[in-house]
């Protein structure tokens, strides 16, 4: 059924495309259920409202559970969009310039700014590492940080992540090179503010860095935790805002200092053939024996690889977590070694990093 749904799906994304003739072996539960497990129920729904007639058209019993799903959504959005605005202005008032990594800027490329589905407030902070630290750790004393965040419970019943910075790669030597990419487009991300429903603004990363650090970011779940059709959504409406030749070159040529090409053509085959993004659209010639294993992680993980069952841990523990990340990686060593098996290198490094401080 995962073809027809992914073509029901290429209807859902793309306004232009007619009604899919296989739509009439669709069952709406089901469907809904694989939505969830996606993280992409507005966007089927956004689909959905356009059929109003032909065989197999979901019934009033159907809407109404799509309805009760998509209401959650829309309701979290307005929260978030409210929380997201609320906590840019806050670091500001405190001396810190920000700006809203994916999420709710993520939101405002689509089509219908409501229809993706909420996750955390990401937020980065310019300033150096030890006083957003310490800034934080004034408020909560016991919070928990990772290499590029740290986990800020301010908002109740929002999970929000101050980032040092964006994201990171595996491959030391590679991550300095990221890091310094983020260091000297970072001025441009905080001044850069787009429109909300409420008219209001919202800072969040420009185009140009976005089509850089998100598909980072991509990249790293598929290496750290699974990637779901969610992250791809994304970026399909990234892309879809356009770009010059200019800046599809000036992207392929980070990649290429990055060594990220060939995930990159992975992705954009998953792009093209499952999502149907035009080729127009594709930063450069799709690579189907990547983007099919990236499909596959796709498929059997879900939204963040929450339902992957191929790597569960018999007890929690670092010890555990180290070695679970270390065996995931080993499984794309052969197409990816530089990043695979930096893993454990950069877990280390980070371990005694953290003992240091």
């Amino acid at each position: 059924m995962t073809d027809i749904y992914m073509e029901f799906l290429r209807f859902c994304l793309d306004e232009k495309r007619p009604i899919p003739d296989n739509m009439k072996k669709i069952v709406w539960s089901d469907l809904l259920d694989f939505a969830k497990k996606q993280s992409i129920i507005g966007v089927f729904f956004h689909g959905m409202k356009r059929i109003t007639e032909g065989e197999n058209k979901p019934t009033d019993d159907d809407v109404l559970d799509w309805m009760a799903e998509t209401s959650k959504i829309v309701k979290r959005n307005e929260t978030m969009y409210q929380k997201s605005a609320f906590a840019v202005e806050a670091f500001r008032k405190e001396g810190f310039r920000s700006s809203i990594l994916k999420g709710q800027g993520n939101a405002l490329m689509y089509p219908d700014p409501f229809m993706r589905a909420p996750g955390d407030i990401d937020i980065w902070v310019e300033g150096e590492r030890k006083k957003i630290f310490n800034y934080v750790k004034s408020f909560f004393p016991d919070t928990h940080d990772q290499y590029h965040e740290i986990h800020f419970p301010i908002l109740k019943g929002i999970i929000m992540e101050v980032h040092y910075t964006p994201c990171f790669l595996n491959n030391l030597y590679l991550n300095k090179r990221l890091q310094k990419y983020f260091k000297q487009h970072s001025d441009e991300q905080y001044r850069h503010f787009e429109k909300m429903p409420d008219g209001n603004t919202l800072c969040m990363p420009t185009d140009s860095f976005n089509r850089v650090f998100q598909m980072t970011h991509v990249m790293k779940h598929f290496f750290f935790r699974g990637i779901g059709y969610r992250h791809f959504i994304d970026y399909y409406f990234l892309l879809k805002r356009g770009f010059t030749p200019e800046e599809q070159q000036a992207t392929m040529n980070e990649f290429k200092r990055l060594r990220m090409v060939k995930f990159v053509k992975g992705a954009m085959w998953v792009l093209h053939n499952n999502l149907g993004l035009e080729k127009q659209y594709l930063l450069v010639e799709p690579n189907e024996k990547i983007g099919r294993m990236i499909e596959k992680e796709i498929i059997i993980g879900g939204n963040f690889g929450k339902y992957d069952q191929r790597y569960q841990l018999p007890k929690k523990g670092k010890i555990m977590t180290f070695g679970r990340d270390v065996y995931r990686n080993l499984h794309f060593a052969k197409e990816f070694p530089s990043e695979a098996l930096s893993r454990p290198i950069f877990m280390v490094w980070h371990q005694l990093r953290d003992l240091r401080k």
